[in-house]
């Protein structure tokens, strides 16, 4: 056997010879091992069950019906979480009105100590203070019958 090197289109070599090349590979030096023939699994062809009898159409349509009532469930669970969070929103939204009317009040308090405070600082004659407090009672009185 005559050993060929490769080589370019003007008939020189590419790469210097390696030992790789220049040896004789022969497979039937090579030992059989079962790793290499696991891999080949062979199948049937075609479907696996070539008839389809009564029971095999039952079993398909019991898990066909396991399934859709596991989603009936799981649709029913969420309509009940869905009623319980609007339940509790409801209750959020009341506690949120009743949380803004109470800050209200505070507030309103709030400034009647404040305002109260800075008629102390400036030294405001107490019978002033009382005859505004009549004129605005008055005023507001008259108000409220409008």
């Amino acid at each position: 056997r005559q050993r060929m090197s490769l080589t370019s289109q003007n008939g020189q070599p590419l790469m210097p010879p390696t030992v790789g090349l220049m040896t004789e590979v022969r497979v039937s030096h090579r030992p059989v091992t079962t790793q290499g023939l696991s891999g080949m699994q062979t199948r049937p062809l075609g479907p696996s069950r070539q008839i389809a009898d009564k029971s095999y159409w039952l079993k398909i349509l019991r898990d066909k019906v396991i399934e859709i009532s596991e989603e009936i469930k799981k649709m029913r669970n969420e309509i009940v979480k869905h009623g319980q969070d609007n339940a509790s929103q409801t209750t959020m939204e009341r506690r949120y009105e009743e949380t803004i009317k109470e800050v209200r009040f505070l507030e309103g308090k709030l400034a009647d100590f404040n305002l109260a405070l800075d008629k102390l600082r400036t030294n405001t004659d107490i019978g002033e203070i009382k005859d505004t407090h009549d004129q605005m009672k008055y005023d507001n009185d008259r108000d409220r019958k409008q």
